[in-house]
């Protein structure tokens, strides 16, 4: 059950609707605030920090207010769950590479502008070039046409890395659209801002379910050193982190190990 207390929510719930209709049919949502008669339930106090709901079993009252926070972790959910209920779409994807039999994508998520406000770790230019390399050595070629999509909120910034990228493009979709199209055409995902949730999702969505990102373990990230954030429950099994090789004497991007 979720309550939906004011308009900011309510504009969250609308975007929902848009997105993942048949999802929402799957819970109760109230307009207004949660009764003071329910009591709040600690449950899941770190953002990106996966806690086992089995804990909540011996409560004996009829409902839990869980007072967590984001509730990231991809141990909450089964990803083919949550492929089902996302929406088709008639939208041409704004003349945006499609995949196919004989045409690969890699689509990059750019993160900056409040994150750079906020200090939160992004990737500088020499990552994200060096990052493509390294995937195309790694990964070859498998098919016969491949192109790059840039997705993000600096358009400056990705307009360059486009003008320096072959077969590149950068989506002015919205952001509902542009997980879709990762549903559909994303067949490598690479994440620059390792704590964007939406480059999360964009990976977990996505057609190939090939996703590389930015390790946050070598950034200066306020919550994995404040032990809000676990790797391993943020970042799903399979996802390949990437580091700088020594930074900044080498700025060569390679695989990182856990």
């Amino acid at each position: 059950m979720f309550y939906i207390q004011d308009g900011y929510h309510e504009k969250m719930l609308e975007e929902m609707r848009n997105f993942v209709p048949d999802l929402l049919d799957q819970f109760t949502v109230v307009n207004g605030s949660v009764p003071k008669t329910i009591k709040n339930t600690t449950f899941h106090e770190k953002c990106c920090v996966f806690e086992d709901p089995s804990i909540l079993i011996g409560h004996s009252e009829q409902y839990l207010h869980l007072n967590g926070t984001y509730y990231q972790s991809w141990k909450y959910f089964e990803r083919d769950d949550v492929l089902k209920y996302l929406k088709g779409t008639d939208n041409p994807y704004s003349n945006l590479p499609e995949s196919s039999d004989t045409s690969f994508v890699k689509c990059v998520h750019i993160r900056r502008g409040d994150f750079i406000e906020f200090l939160i770790p992004v990737a500088d230019r020499a990552f994200v070039v060096n990052s493509l390399k390294m995937i195309d050595k790694r990964e070859g070629r498998p098919r016969i046409e491949s192109f790059t999509v840039f997705f993000g909120d600096d358009y400056l910034f990705m307009d360059g890395l486009r003008n320096d990228t072959i077969d590149s493009f950068v989506s002015q979709m919205t952001p509902e659209e542009d997980l879709i199209y990762s549903k559909n055409n994303c067949d490598l995902v690479l994440i620059t801002a390792p704590h964007s949730t939406f480059g999360w999702w964009l990976g977990y969505l996505s057609k190939g379910n090939r996703v590389y990102h930015m390790d946050i373990r070598y950034t200066d990230d306020f919550s994995y050193n404040g032990g809000a954030l676990d790797p391993g429950d943020y970042f799903p099994e399979g996802w390949i982190p990437l580091k700088y090789a020594s930074h900044p004497d080498n700025l060569t991007v390679v695989e990182s190990f856990y």
